[in-house]
C-alpha cells in the first residue's frame, strides 16, 4: 500500500480500496489505513479540506500521501546516520488543491488501464512520470515548432507515458494527458502552457519522427478531458495542425467519466475514444492502436 501511495504521490481512500482492497472488508480495510497513518507511514494532507470546502461537497474520501515513517521504509539511504533530515510531510503540505485534483485523476485513469489490462490478460508497463519519463525513453525535454513569428520550444511533458504490453507480443506506445479544465485551449502566447501547444508539440513528436530515432515507432496522444464540448474544441484544434485537414487518429480523447476504477474494463475494450477524423466511428482503445495514425 505504501508503495502504491508513492508510486502516484496521492490517493483516495476509495482509490486505494478499488486498487488493492476490492473484495475485502471495507471497514477493516479503512482501519487498515487509519493505523497506517496514526503510525505514519501514510499521510493526511491537511489542505485536502479545501477541496471540500471550495466545492460546497462533504467530506467523502481522505486524500493519503507517504508520510514520513513510509519515506523511511521505502527510502533508507535518505535517512541513514549523518544524512540531511528533511520531513517528508512538508512536501505533501505545499500541494495545492488544483494539483492534487489533478494527480487523484491522473491516477484514477492510470490505474483504470492498469485493472483493464490484467482484465485480457495485458499488461500496463514502462509507466513514467517527469524526469522519469525523459531518462527512461531519451526523449528531448522540447520540440521546436516553426511558427509565423519563428521558433519556438515547446516543452515535452506528457502526465505520463506508459506502454501496453498485449498477450500476443504487441507493446503500444501511449502518452497521456489529464485535462480537468482547468487551462484554455489556446492562448496568444506560446510561453504560457495551453491545450493547442500540448497538441501541437506530440505534432512535431509525430512528424520530426523524433520518437522513431529513440525507438517508438509509433504512439498514441490520449486526452482525458472534462466534456463533450471539450472535446469537440480539441478535435477542431487537431484538424486544423492537419496539412490536409482531415485530423489524425494520432490523438485520441475521451471524459473522464468513462473512466473508473468501479469498472475499469471499458477504457481498453468499450468504444469510448473519439479521434478528431470527421465522421470517424467512436473507437475502443485497443482497436485504436492497431490502426494507422491518418486512419
Amino acid at each position: 500500500m505504501v508503495h502504491l501511495v508513492d508510486r502516484c504521490r496521492f490517493l483516495d481512500s476509495r482509490q486505494l480500496r478499488l486498487t488493492i482492497g476490492r473484495g475485502l472488508n471495507p471497514r477493516a480495510f479503512l482501519r487498515r489505513l487509519q493505523q497506517l497513518f496514526h503510525a505514519e507511514y501514510l499521510d493526511r494532507p491537511q489542505q485536502q479540506l479545501n477541496r471540500w470546502w471550495t466545492k460546497g461537497e462533504a467530506t467523502k474520501h481522505f486524500v493519503y500521501g507517504l508520510g514520513i515513517e513510509g519515506h523511511k521504509l521505502l527510502y533508507p539511504e535518505l535517512h541513514r546516520k549523518g544524512a540531511p533530515t528533511t520531513d517528508w510531510r512538508l512536501r505533501n503540505r505545499r500541494a495545492g488543491a488544483v494539483y492534487m485534483d489533478h494527480r487523484l485523476a491522473l491516477s484514477e485513469v492510470m490505474l483504470s488501464f492498469v485493472g483493464a489490462a490484467e482484465g485480457i490478460n495485458a499488461q500496463v508497463v514502462n509507466w513514467t512520470e517527469g524526469k522519469e519519463f525523459h531518462q527512461a525513453t531519451r526523449l528531448p525535454d522540447y520540440v521546436q515548432l516553426e511558427t509565423r513569428t519563428g521558433t519556438v520550444d515547446v516543452p515535452l511533458n506528457p502526465d505520463a507515458h506508459f506502454v501496453l504490453a498485449a498477450s500476443d507480443g504487441r507493446r503500444e506506445h501511449f502518452f497521456l494527458e489529464v485535462d480537468r479544465g482547468t487551462e484554455p485551449i489556446m492562448r496568444t502566447t506560446w510561453r504560457r502552457t495551453h491545450v493547442y501547444r500540448k497538441l501541437a508539440g506530440y505534432w512535431q513528436l509525430y512528424r520530426g519522427r523524433l520518437a522513431e530515432r529513440v525507438g517508438i515507432p509509433s504512439f498514441r496522444v490520449l486526452t482525458v478531458t472534462t466534456s463533450a464540448t471539450r472535446i469537440d474544441n480539441m478535435r477542431a484544434l487537431a484538424r486544423a495542425m492537419d496539412p490536409k485537414q482531415k485530423g489524425s487518429a494520432l490523438f485520441l480523447f475521451t471524459t473522464l467519466d468513462q473512466i473508473t476504477l468501479d469498472n475499469p474494463g471499458p477504457s481498453l475494450t468499450a468504444p469510448i475514444w473519439f479521434s478528431p477524423v470527421e465522421h470517424a466511428d467512436v473507437r475502443a482503445l485497443l482497436a485504436a492502436a492497431e490502426a494507422e495514425p491518418h486512419a
